[in-house]
């Protein structure tokens, strides 16, 4: 595990994570009327 392994590691992480916030604002918004647009 290098230092380029970790990084790409956590950007990938850090892409999952942005992308399900992403569905929950834009699904649940829709959905429940929170209004939350990005």
């Amino acid at each position: 595990m290098g230092v380029l392994s970790v990084f790409l590691w956590m950007q990938d992480l850090n892409g999952v994570v942005f992308r399900i916030l992403i569905g929950i604002f834009g699904l649940g918004g829709s959905i429940f009327g929170f209004g939350c647009h990005i």
